[in-house]
């Protein structure tokens, strides 16, 4: 019995080092989440494409455009970023001059603990 009681007590304890002084008590970071984040690729190399590149992202009669200028390095980790702490379900269309539009529909991006989950998307286009 003893040790149930300590096992208890130490399982209140691990709850409670999760907790902050924040109102809602979940100890979650103070910062805004993408709902979507998409990496841009060449799909015949699988080179990096982003710069240059750029994704709308609609739902319902919000629409958002996304650019990624020329002259910004065209790494791989700089994906198109957008849709920040906001859910629901986008159609999302990709367009780089020289490759053919890339579409997804019905992306959905969900609400979590601390914001949004981002729906990481990668947009593998296709030459002219």
């Amino acid at each position: 019995m003893k040790s149930w009681r300590c096992y208890s007590i130490g399982l209140v304890g691990l709850a409670l080092l999760g907790c902050n002084s924040d109102e809602t008590g979940l100890g979650c970071p103070q910062v805004v989440n993408p709902g979507i984040a998409i990496t841009v690729l060449d799909d015949q190399s699988g080179e990096a494409a982003s710069c240059g590149a750029s994704a709308t992202l609609q739902e319902s009669s919000y629409e958002e455009t996304l650019t990624h200028p020329e002259e910004v390095t065209c790494e791989p980790q700089h994906t198109l970023q957008g849709a920040f702490e906001r859910p629901g379900f986008y159609n999302v269309s990709v367009m780089k001059e020289g490759y053919e539009n890339w579409y997804a529909y019905d992306v959905e991006v969900s609400s979590g603990v601390c914001g949004v989950e981002t729906v990481e998307l990668e947009a593998r286009l296709i030459n002219q």
